[in-house]
């Protein structure tokens, strides 16, 4: 017992595949394909995106704290050569008066802030982030679950539609027509 082509048994008729169903077939499939691409990166981008942004506000507060750190170390170094400069931050931070010494009242703006105050109030205001982009707001949208599962049953639904669209059917037209 042999097997032979179903082709082989009918010399009558022969396959021919119409030009249109690859184009489906491409399309189906590679629109599937982008799409699950799209679920699984994009959701991972955006992701990325705020890790960049956190990394960002966290260079900003070391910068504030070096700038802090190099302030109070000159400020160290300086007391303890300056007499002058010791008594004044013992007036302006610890309520110290000299003896003798005689209090003006004056009427003057508010006073200005000092550095460290300065520097810790930039340092609780990191720089504000630029306006997310499309792919990062497309990327948030599919991070939820409902829709991730969504797109992803979708994404697989216009591959299987590529498949079928596209597998091996044949229309059949007798030999005789197509040598004449």
């Amino acid at each position: 017992m042999t097997f032979t082509d179903p082709e082989d048994n009918n010399d009558d008729f022969t396959r021919k595949r119409p030009a249109g169903r690859y184009v489906i077939f491409a399309f189906f499939t590679f629109a599937g394909l982008a799409a699950l691409a799209g679920v699984v990166l994009l959701p991972e981008y955006a992701a990325l995106d705020d890790l960049q942004a956190q990394r960002d506000a966290l260079a900003h507060q070391v910068k504030c704290d070096e700038k802090l750190s190099a302030y109070n170390g000159r400020m160290i170094r300086a007391t303890q050569d300056d007499p002058i400069l010791i008594a004044r931050l013992m007036i302006r931070h610890g309520n110290y008066r000299p003896a003798g010494c005689e209090t003006v009242e004056m009427k003057s703006a508010s006073p200005e802030p000092s550095a460290p105050e300065r520097l810790l109030r930039e340092a609780g205001n990191p720089p504000q982030r630029e306006e997310p982009r499309l792919l990062v707001r497309a990327g948030v949208w599919l991070a939820d679950t409902t829709t991730n599962r969504f797109m992803i049953i979708l994404a697989l639904a216009m591959i299987v539609t590529g498949a079928i669209a596209g597998r091996s059917g044949a229309t059949r037209k007798p030999t005789e027509d197509l040598r004449s």
